[in-house]
């Protein structure tokens, strides 16, 4: 049985695209489905939910060190393919990728233009977070077996 681990720095187990639509179907469909995330383990609908406890305060924490520790945790399981969700994880999916795994990220948005809108992120440094950040995510998504997304404006993105 094709062993697939998806996971998530940032969304909760009770995700409506992550836990239902993607970690349910692939049980469903006879796939053995970790789900490595925020809080606790337990079995839900055929997949197995491996908690790694609540997140740090603050975001460069959970971007850092909790980001490594879902990473260490789903490494932990050996599984066929990965499945990664936030942008956080990118450098660990391009890790997965090193040992030879099968890797998928999953883009929800284009975070390279929503740097330039978030609050927290001086204005001055904005363009230049948004410009290295932009080629990064583009090296390492070139890397990945596949990157999915729901909306026609970011598969095009990610085409390029």
């Amino acid at each position: 049985m094709i062993k697939v681990c998806h996971m998530t720095s940032v969304h909760s187990v009770d995700d409506n695209r992550v836990f239902h639509k993607e970690c349910v179907s692939l049980a469903k469909a006879g796939y053995d489905v970790s789900l490595v995330v925020k809080g606790e383990s337990f079995e839900r609908e055929g997949v197995h939910v491996i908690g790694v406890g609540p997140p740090p305060a603050g975001r460069v924490k959970r971007m850092t060190s909790f980001a490594k520790k879902v990473y260490q945790t789903a490494l932990e399981l050996d599984a066929d393919i990965y499945h990664f969700h936030d942008p956080e994880l990118l450098p660990y999916g391009l890790k997965l990728k090193k040992k030879g795994k099968r890797v998928v990220f999953d883009a929800h948005e284009q975070v390279s233009v929503s740097i330039t809108e978030k609050a927290w992120i001086p204005p001055a440094l904005r363009g230049v977070i948004r410009f290295f950040y932009d080629r990064l995510e583009r090296s390492i998504c070139r890397r990945m077996d596949a990157v999915i997304s729901v909306t026609p404006d970011l598969i095009a993105f990610y085409k390029n």
